[in-house]
Parts: C-alpha cells; structure tokens; sequence
C-alpha cells in the first residue's frame, strides 16, 4: 500500500536549509511511502503525542505523523492537526526538520 506524503511550508523550509543532506530525506520519505509504521520513534510528550520523529543525520531529526495513528492519540486539536487533510486514510504528513538538541528539549516533557 503506498501513502500519500503531505509537507507543510516549514517543512519545505527547511529542507531548502539543509539541501546537502537531500538525498538522505528523500530516501527517508520514500521508505515512509511504503511503510510508514515501521519508521520514526513516537514522541512522548502530552503536545507531541501522535508525532515521529526519525533520524537524518546525528544532529538532525525528521518530524512526521502518521495521520491515522495521530487522530487515535490526540482528544484535542493542535496546531499540527490544522494540516492534515479531511480524509486520513493512507497519508503521511511531514512537519519539520529540528536539530537534535531542539527535539531533545521537547520530547520527553
């Protein structure tokens, strides 16, 4: 089953900022196409919950959700979900791309 990939104007963003680590996020969002469950560590933190995040390089990570694991997470609305289409079946939105240390700061609260 293939997923429809959905990226947000930051995303876009920042992937124009690190254009030298591009082959290396597409091959991220082409594994996350075709299987997106098996990708990305869950974020523990109450705002986050729903959201992975997956490893580009070892200061980079790849924030994305899964939209029908983030609808069965979240009892409230949030700015991430503002994003997503009306029908959630087989689609993948990509957030954004945050340093190691930002992600760490956020991740676990």
């Amino acid at each position: 089953m293939v997923y429809e990939i959905y990226m947000n104007r930051k995303f876009e963003k920042e992937r124009h900022n690190y254009l030298k680590y591009a082959e290396k996020i597409n091959t991220i969002v082409q594994s996350l196409k075709e299987d997106p469950w098996h990708q990305g560590t869950l974020m523990k933190a109450s705002s986050f919950k729903g959201i992975r995040y997956e490893r580009i390089t070892r200061d980079l990570r790849l924030l994305f959700s899964i939209c029908e694991e983030c609808d069965d997470y979240r009892d409230e609305y949030t700015i991430y979900c503002q994003s997503c289409p009306e029908d959630i079946k087989n689609k993948v939105y990509l957030h954004t791309i945050l340093t190691h240390k930002r992600l760490d700061r956020i991740k676990d609260k």
